[in-house]
């Protein structure tokens, strides 16, 4: 069975929907290990505990088809409706774009930035 085979069965057997992930099938990262780990059919999602008197954590997501390693292509609704799926519904999040210097860009993922409060500049309905 192709690599590609064995992704579609795997994906094949989650929801459509965020759901945890259990702890005994977290893979093991060299970086820092999340607060929690959700997937679904087609997104991998991971929270991460950041401390600090803005963010109250951060929402690593990737997508879990063949083409998620060459782009990610998720759309804002797409993005609102993790973040929610999460248990983040509540919250503001914002996605950074950091000055060229700064750009870290070596996998398809976005991160969204939960923060304690909404920002000042934030519109609202």
């Amino acid at each position: 069975m192709t690599k590609h085979a064995k992704l579609i069965r795997e994906n094949k057997k989650w929801p459509d929907h965020l759901v945890d992930v259990p702890r005994d099938q977290w893979p093991v990262v060299a970086w820092k290990t999340p607060m929690r780990m959700l997937r679904s059919r087609r997104f991998l999602v991971q929270v991460y505990d950041t401390p600090s008197q803005y963010c109250a954590a951060r929402i690593t997501i990737g997508r879990t088809d063949i083409l998620g390693a060459k782009r990610d292509g998720i759309t804002w609704d797409t993005l609102q409706r993790l973040k929610r799926e999460a248990g983040f519904g509540d919250k503001c999040a914002l996605e950074v774009y950091p000055p060229d210097s700064e750009i870290i860009n070596d996998a398809p993922m976005r991160h969204l930035f939960v923060m304690n409060e909404p920002p000042d500049f934030m519109w609202r309905s």
